[in-house]
């Protein structure tokens, strides 16, 4: 399963994963794109390397209509694909690209958009997915995350609140509410809340990082009082560097690696259990500070 499939990073490691044998779902918001992406590489690879299916993370009855379609597919057991990666997200680099933002209403619409879309989306298919996943007793969740989600990067205040979080609950009561002090300026005073162009990105992908540390514990604490403690579930974080994608700062591109090269790290992660537990946050197959 890769959500926002139809270009990019998404793409290219669908495209890998159906290459090396693996039967992809490829998910996207636009249709159009998707299902022609979904063409080719069957064309390309087998008809039965890959099949579209709509998504867009932000809308909870799109996640229930992917839900009840993999429940329908009897070659998945626990209706449950073995490896999920969520990697749709957007960026908005300054507030001047604002009224791009679908639903955007100033500062607190792009900090909301944003944190809908890169953070709860993939704790929306989280909560979908990982109970099948711990049923059947295996399976791999990666999350695509950014360097500029390390806590470094975020107001000190901030980044020891996200440190100290224990719950899910309190992380989504607590961005929200960062989401929106952001519509009365810079907050926290004294440099705002990253020293970036695009703080609500940085801001949305440590919301993510702490997610998947908080989700993986979860995962791992559910097994154990089920006392199955030999469970193969992870939740991971990983940051694939500056890519060369429509994301990528105009700055960076210049030394940003290919779609394909990223996502052969991608895969590496998915397979190399030992070599990369769940709970973490990875770049270029070593792990990196939350």
């Amino acid at each position: 399963m890769v959500t926002g499939g139809n270009r990019g990073l998404g793409l290219a490691t669908a495209e890998l994963l159906a290459e090396m044998g693996y039967r992809v779902i490829l998910t996207a918001r636009n249709v159009e794109e998707g299902q022609a992406h979904v063409m080719d590489i069957q064309k390309r690879h087998g008809q039965d390397r890959c099949e579209f299916v709509p998504l867009d993370v932000s809308q909870p009855e799109s996640i229930q209509t992917l839900m009840a379609h993999l429940k329908q597919d009897k070659e998945l057991r626990e209706g449950m694909p073995h490896l999920w990666i969520n990697n749709a997200g957007i960026c908005v680099r300054d507030e001047d690209e604002a009224a791009a933002v679908d639903g955007s209403g100033g500062r607190e619409g792009v900090y909301q958009r944003t944190l809908d879309v890169n953070a709860w989306g993939p704790v929306a298919l989280m909560d979908a997915c990982l109970p099948g996943m711990q049923k059947r007793g295996f399976g791999c969740v990666i999350n695509i995350s950014s360097g500029d989600g390390e806590l470094a990067y975020l107001h000190s205040l901030v980044a020891k609140r996200l440190r100290e979080m224990k719950s899910k609950g309190t992380l989504r009561q607590y961005a929200n509410r960062v989401a929106s002090n952001q519509e009365q300026g810079l907050w926290p005073k004294g440099g705002g809340l990253a020293p970036v162009p695009w703080p609500a990105y940085c801001f949305s992908k440590s919301v993510l990082n702490t997610a998947t540390r908080l989700m993986h514990a979860q995962t791992q604490e559910t097994a154990a009082e089920a006392g199955r403690n030999r469970l193969r579930l992870r939740v991971l974080a990983l940051c694939p560097g500056d890519v060369a994608t429509s994301m990528c700062d105009d700055d960076a591109v210049v030394d940003a690696v290919s779609p394909r090269e990223a996502a052969l790290d991608v895969v590496w992660a998915a397979l190399h259990p030992d070599e990369c537990p769940g709970g973490f946050f990875y770049r270029h197959r070593r792990m990196i500070p939350w």
